[in-house]
């Protein structure tokens, strides 16, 4: 079908199937955003994403190909429909959240090693403990491998390995020194690791809590996790339990923007510029855009940081109409321990044309005062200073959903809702 009337769709096909094509090398969509291109398609949970430009999809970096392409060619499996659909459109996000299988993520880590806490992630969320026991042998037995990595002292497993393996031990009443590994962790290692990650920590120590008959803590630790990745549908649950309010909006959502912090611009050498505020940004804001802002506390060198300002180079140009240059507020000048990555993304992002101001406190205080945890944090502020989004900018499913929290709609022309399901 060729769909003239929607200026960012070039053309959808279909084919009946009477097989369930292999699923390994898939990611599984679990979540679509409102007014995004997905919903717009009538894609559905539970479809599976098969390749993008003819490549396997299981643990391909979309974001870059979106950035380097000019057209995307998605194929989706329809198991409800018991369809595959190629949807040949504008390289621009679709809008949804993947999961990806056990088997993909195992398959990872045979090939490349540990590369993030994702894969671990993720099997937590489908609850797979023996693929994470799995994951956790994979990792160390690939690293032991190597013998250099030894002679060097790095063939020690990532701290998440021995966190999820006492996840793993606790959930399978197999105990034994996990309740110690788990309170290490949290104490030494989670703020080292993104949001999350850290909501991990912070549920596992409500769960141990709670088998301690201390309710208080049980449910600080729980409201905590749920601060930290209110997204996640195993740590709702858990607040639920917990007789937390989960549907309570951010404190900070609909209220001014504090205003009287004072920042140093940083240059893109690490430098001091001059000084600049809030006040000033908010002044040069159209009617109808937003200020996204980015809360990096006490960390830089954020895998997560660079993730999501990849992200934002995708989505720019399509909302970019409503949004402004992102603006980054950090107490930290500069990470010693990997400056390269921290400045990696917003170098592409200048280089590229799309500014970023990254503003610099010495004291921190805005932490504090707003009550900030994990790295990255962000909200979105309108041109009265008002906070209007507190619900993360970490991915194109975020983003699309800001828009339609904006407007109402999503940034798509014509006709086109249920394309791929009703053509």
């Amino acid at each position: 079908m060729h769909a003239s009337n929607t200026e960012w769709l070039d053309t959808i096909r279909h084919y009946k199937v009477e097989f369930t094509p292999n699923l390994t090398t898939a990611q599984i969509i679990y979540k679509i955003a409102q007014g995004s291109p997905a919903a717009a398609l009538g894609l559905s949970p539970g479809d599976a994403l098969l390749s993008v430009n003819g490549v396997p999809a299981a643990r391909l970096d979309i974001d870059e190909i979106l950035l380097k392409a000019s057209i995307i060619i998605y194929r989706i499996y329809s198991p409800a429909h018991k369809s595959i659909v190629d949807i040949r459109m504008r390289c621009i996000p679709l809008g949804v959240r993947f999961l990806a299988s056990a088997t993909a993520i195992l398959g990872h880590a045979r090939k490349h090693g540990y590369d993030g806490a994702a894969g671990f992630y993720a099997l937590w969320e489908q609850e797979d403990y023996d693929n994470i026991l799995m994951l956790s042998r994979i990792i160390d037995a690939k690293k032991s491998a190597n013998l250099i990595s030894a002679i060097l002292g790095a063939a020690k497993l990532d701290p998440i390995g021995k966190f999820m393996t006492a996840v793993c031990a606790y959930e399978q009443k197999s105990n034994g020194k996990a309740p110690d590994d788990i309170r290490e962790f949290v104490k030494m290692h989670a703020s080292n690791y993104a949001g999350d990650v850290q909501a991990l920590g912070y549920y596992y120590l409500a769960r141990l809590a709670r088998d301690a008959s201390d309710l208080l803590y049980y449910q600080e630790y729980m409201r905590q996790a749920y601060e930290l990745n209110p997204a996640s549908e195993r740590i709702c649950r858990g607040a639920r339990m917990a007789k937390i309010n989960i549907d309570e909006s951010h404190p900070m959502l609909g209220r001014m923007m504090p205003t009287h912090y004072k920042f140093k611009l940083l240059g893109t050498q690490n430098g001091l510029k001059s000084e600049l505020d809030l006040p000033t940004l908010i002044s040069h804001l159209r009617d109808g855009q937003v200020i996204p802002l980015c809360f990096m506390a006490n960390y830089r060198a954020s895998l997560a940081y660079n993730h999501a300002l990849k992200t934002y180079r995708t989505m720019h140009d399509c909302i970019g109409n409503n949004l402004a240059p992102m603006v980054v507020i950090t107490n930290k000048s500069r990470q010693k321990s990997d400056m390269s990555s921290w400045f990696e993304q917003e170098r592409l992002a200048l280089k590229n044309g799309l500014p970023i101001t990254v503003l610099f406190e010495k004291r921190g205080s805005f932490i504090s005062d707003l009550d900030l945890k994990g790295a990255p944090v962000f909200w979105a502020i309108n041109k009265s200073g008002r906070v209007i989004w507190t619900d993360g900018l970490s991915d194109a499913y975020d983003y699309w959903r800001l828009l339609y929290a904006i407007n109402g709609t999503g940034a798509l022309s014509g006709d086109s809702r249920g394309l791929a399901k009703h053509a």
